[in-house]
């Protein structure tokens, strides 16, 4: 708690800083990134990979009272591309691994709302009856979507799908081969059983050290169109499409925080 409320404060005096010397800021989309979506116990989820119902819907309701425009993610990658002009607070929301809690508390949050959102997902996990394998089964996470799950998401044209690989392992540390196989072998299995397009690959565990330019050069082989990351910041036209900066949300972003975090407060961590 004391290396969060540490955070809090280097994160607010900075960002005070550079209001106060009113350094211009560069138009930009901000791309979300969310995992369960579940009331947990907060000492136990350490990596504050869940995020209650309530604080979600009051996540959506903040960005809509304060003007965010909130776009698909194909829209965010196009303006990223140059290819759609820049939407001045533009938002787009994504969800990673897939846990069956973004079906059943998620979902009907966004679609009351009409916000669109795209889940990576593990197809090497799915169907399975037990929770992840790189989350603490005691904490109670939510297990992984079904097939016909994920089917039924992709039935709403808010819903887009996108790969986290095939096992969710850190791609950086395998051989070249491996890492190849873990990409080609989540899009072909993906795009058989959905019977769509999957274009974009999400990083899993997404940190800078997680892939390298090996990893990149495989994603582009495998025939991925753009790849995610989990790394604090927002994407300006003309930025890399390899490694597309998401602004991570847990169970500690109250209004407050989450606030800061949309005006960049916090986009200095991963530096």
């Amino acid at each position: 708690m004391l290396k969060l409320l540490v955070r809090d404060a280097l994160s607010v005096m900075r960002w005070g800083l550079h209001r106060l010397l009113r350094r211009p800021v560069r138009s930009g989309v901000r791309i979300l990134l969310y995992h369960a979506i579940a009331t947990l116990p907060r000492r136990r989820d350490r990596w504050r990979l869940s995020v209650p119902p309530a604080l979600l819907a009051a996540h959506v309701a903040w960005l809509r009272r304060h003007g965010y425009a909130i776009v698909s993610l194909e829209d965010a990658l196009d303006m990223i591309r140059g290819t759609r002009p820049m939407i001045e607070k533009a938002v787009a929301v994504t969800f990673d691994d897939g846990f069956r809690d973004v079906l059943t508390q998620a979902y009907p949050i966004l679609r009351q709302a009409q916000v669109p959102a795209t889940v990576f997902v593990v197809p090497g996990c799915l169907g399975s009856p037990e929770p992840f394998p790189w989350v603490e089964p005691s904490v109670g996470f939510a297990r992984p979507l079904q097939w016909e799950e994920l089917q039924t998401l992709l039935g709403d044209q808010l819903v887009s799908i996108g790969s986290h690989t095939w096992s969710h392992r850190t791609l950086s540390r395998l051989p070249v081969e491996e890492q190849g196989l873990e990409l080609a072998r989540s899009k072909s299995a993906l795009e058989a059983r959905l019977g769509t397009s999957v274009k974009w690959l999400a990083y899993p565990y997404g940190h800078a050290g997680s892939f390298s330019q090996e990893t990149i050069a495989c994603v582009q082989r495998v025939g991925f169109e753009a790849a995610f990351a989990n790394i604090m910041g927002v994407n300006r036209a003309g930025d890399s499409l390899w490694m597309v900066r998401r602004t991570r949300v847990g169970w500690d972003d109250r209004l407050w925080r989450f606030h800061l975090k949309m005006a960049g407060a916090y986009d200095w961590l991963d530096r």
